[in-house]
C-alpha cells in the first residue's frame, strides 16, 4: 500500500497535476484561503493598537497581487492610509517596541485557520469536481 503526504497549496497542486486535473484547484484554494483567513483578521482587529482606530478598520484579507496565478498568496493586513503606518506598528522603530499585533493574531489563530481551510477546500474541490 502506497502512502502519500501532502502539506500546503503547492504539495496538493502537485498531487493533482500527477493525477491530470490541476485545472480544478484554482477556486477551491481561493476560497478556502479567504474563508480560513477569517479568525486571522478578527484575531488581528482585536490586537490592533488603538490609536485612532484607522488601524483596526483598516484591516481586511486581500490577494497578493504579485503572486503567481498559479500558486495564489492571500494576506491580512491594511489598506489604505493605514498601509503607510502598519508595519511599524508592529515592528516599532528606534527607541519604541512594535504590539506585534498580526504575529499575536496569527498565533492565536492559527490552529483554526489550518482546520477551517482543510474543511473548506474539499467542500469546494468537491463541488468543482461534480460540475465537470
Amino acid at each position: 500500500m502506497s502512502k502519500s503526504s501532502v502539506t500546503g497549496a503547492a504539495g496538493i497542486r502537485k498531487e493533482f497535476k500527477r493525477l491530470g486535473r490541476s485545472d480544478v484547484l484554482t477556486a477551491p484554494i481561493n476560497s478556502a484561503s479567504r474563508f480560513a483567513l477569517g479568525p486571522v483578521l478578527s484575531a488581528a482587529r482585536r490586537n490592533a493598537p488603538l490609536a485612532t482606530g484607522l488601524l483596526k478598520k483598516s484591516l481586511v484579507i486581500r490577494q497578493d497581487k504579485r503572486a503567481r496565478k498559479d500558486a495564489p498568496r492571500w494576506l491580512v493586513g491594511a489598506t489604505g492610509i493605514a498601509r503607510r503606518y502598519a508595519h511599524l506598528a508592529e515592528f516599532g522603530r528606534v527607541g519604541e517596541t512594535g504590539s506585534r499585533f498580526l504575529t499575536k493574531a496569527f498565533e492565536e489563530a492559527k490552529e483554526q485557520a489550518v482546520a477551517r481551510f482543510g474543511d473548506r477546500f474539499w467542500q469546494a474541490l468537491a463541488k468543482k469536481m461534480v460540475k465537470k
